[in-house]
């Protein structure tokens, strides 16, 4: 067996795995991708102790094992140290006393990919281009005559449905009444409007990644706040209200 040390310079972390772990996959990571600007990998090396000298080396504030591949029982002391602290704070619910206050440190990743252009057929029905039934994101992307864009960010469990709903709103469906007219009215004076997609999310947390089930729609809504909230901060004019 051999192991690899992960250096996480964004959040100032080592972990130790073991080559096979799905998160290392022999240093090339999670996504394949191996080494990036975030961090990177060193290794393989050929025994545990070794591994934890190596990240020692890199004296980032938090350095611990993998708790998905490495079990307690071959961690050395200090990582038992750190997992005897985990259980006193445990203990600490049953016999209550001051603690300091928690604090949780996440990673999030999502992958736009370009789904195509909308354009406006005879009748004025706005044209989407075809798309996965995927649940997900996607942004709508109008850039005006002027240079100005505006950008609408949305959630949904079906892709193509919503699309669906976007060129033939219902009379309930006031959102995609509001977006389709949005649409409609900036086509026909010149703008033009680019759709992208995103079914590929990314959520880490301490040692491990989390699995994200976009079929939930709280998990959605994360994401999408996140980006409206990206847009924002850089200065794009938003359709969401």
């Amino acid at each position: 067996m051999s192991f690899w040390v992960y250096e996480n310079r964004v959040v100032n972390k080592t972990r130790v795995h073991t080559a096979s772990c799905p998160y290392c996959q022999e240093g090339r990571g999670l996504h394949g991708g191996g080494d990036r600007t975030t961090g990177s990998w060193t290794g393989p090396l050929a025994s545990l102790e070794e591994a934890n000298r190596v990240a020692a080396q890199f004296a980032r504030s938090d350095n611990r094992c993998c708790l998905h591949c490495i079990p307690i029982a071959a961690r050395s002391p200090v990582h038992l140290l750190s997992h005897a602290r985990v259980a006193e704070s445990d203990f600490s619910a049953i016999n209550p006393r001051p603690v300091a206050s928690e604090e949780h440190t996440c990673l999030v990743s999502l992958r736009w990919e370009i789904a195509g252009h909308l354009s406006l057929e005879p009748g004025e029905k706005i044209q989407f281009p075809t798309v996965t039934e995927k649940p997900g994101l996607y942004s709508i992307r109008i850039s005006l005559p002027n240079d100005n864009e505006l950008r609408y960010i949305g959630e949904t469990d079906n892709l193509k449905r919503r699309f669906k709903n976007y060129r033939n709103p219902g009379p309930t469906q006031t959102t995609s009444i509001r977006i389709n007219e949005s649409i409609t009215h900036h086509l026909k004076f010149g703008a033009t409007a680019l759709v992208a997609i995103a079914t590929d999310f990314w959520l880490g947390h301490e040692a491990a990644v989390l699995d994200v089930d976009l079929r939930e729609k709280s998990v959605r809504r994360l994401f999408e706040n996140l980006t409206i909230s990206l847009d924002a901060s850089r200065g794009i004019r938003t359709l969401n209200l």
